[in-house]
């Protein structure tokens, strides 16, 4: 697997009212512009706009609630391809072990759960 290609975690969402009825949800993830520097800037890694669940003027746009929850599983990407990659690289270690009985091989070779695991992760790093 290759290093991916996206900004680094941690990312964070936050949200920042625009007009009365429209939010902005900004995926966000702090950079020092170099490894020696103190300074932080903030990188807009994603942005969601949404309308105010409870107004009743508002254009079509996804709800508040709903653009909350996929700015928090947007910004949880990092550290899901992280616990994925570990929990991939697991299985792997446990395949290479001689004492594997074959059922058990089998069943982690084989297992259809563990193959989306392996493409989901390699569908987010574009391979």
């Amino acid at each position: 697997m290759t290093e991916p290609k996206w900004t680094p975690g941690p990312w964070r969402s936050a949200a920042e009212a625009e007009k009365n009825y429209l939010w902005s949800l900004h995926i966000r993830a702090d950079r020092s512009p170099r490894d020696d520097d103190d300074d932080r800037l903030t990188v807009d890694v994603a942005w969601i706009c949404c309308r105010d669940d409870g107004a009743q003027d508002a254009p079509a746009a996804p709800g508040l609630e709903r653009a909350k929850a996929n700015a928090r599983l947007i910004a949880a990407a990092p550290d899901l391809d992280n616990g994925c990659g570990a929990l991939l690289g697991l299985i792997d270690l446990i395949l290479n072990h001689a004492a594997l009985t074959p059922v058990l091989r089998d069943v982690l070779t084989n297992n259809h759960r563990i193959a989306e695991a392996r493409a989901a992760r390699a569908k987010a790093r574009g391979e």
